[in-house]
């Protein structure tokens, strides 16, 4: 089992839609003896609604929900997958100073290939209403980039050696 060099005990992925936050976060909780949570799952599990309808309900109610996660969820021995719009809520310094914060960067055409080879490939992401993905990407990358303390270039991989690739960037500080 790893061990986290500082002295924050969670980490936070974070990437747009595709990037690998939902498979790689469990594993590197696995990994770590820490606890997995998916902030979309605790959405869903805290309304009992789909998050397509809670995208229906509009950006704020979703973003609301999302810093409601962010507040309530202790960081202690934690791997966070968070979803592609988390960097548009307001208590991005809670991620920021009580957690390792890892964006997972990707180009946009491995994004879209994966995000059609899902098992949900019509689901919604927020942003698509007015933009092109690729300018949704263009657009948040930045955002990703200031959020983060890491960020892990795409590598056709495992995802276990993606992982190994993770602690190897938080290790070396």
């Amino acid at each position: 089992m790893n061990s986290l060099p500082s002295n924050k005990t969670a980490i936070s992925l974070i990437g747009m839609p595709g990037s690998g936050k939902s498979t790689l976060a469990p594993l590197l909780a696995q990994e770590l003896g820490y606890e997995f949570l998916d902030v979309d799952d605790w959405i869903i599990e805290h309304t009992s609604r789909d998050i397509s309808y809670l995208i229906a309900e509009g950006e704020p109610f979703l973003f609301h929900l999302q810093e409601q996660c962010i507040r309530e969820t202790p960081m202690d021995n934690l791997v966070l997958s968070t979803p592609g719009s988390i960097i548009y809520i307001h208590y991005l310094d809670i991620l920021k100073n009580d957690s390792l914060v890892v964006y997972l960067d990707a180009p946009t055409s491995v994004l879209e290939q994966r995000i059609k080879e899902q098992a949900n490939p019509q689901r919604l992401i927020l942003g698509l209403e007015d933009n092109s993905f690729k300018d949704l990407h263009t657009q948040r990358k930045p955002l990703y980039e200031e959020l983060a303390h890491y960020t892990l270039e795409y590598k056709e991989e495992s995802p276990e050696d993606s992982v190994s690739r993770i602690l190897d960037l938080i290790s070396q500080g």
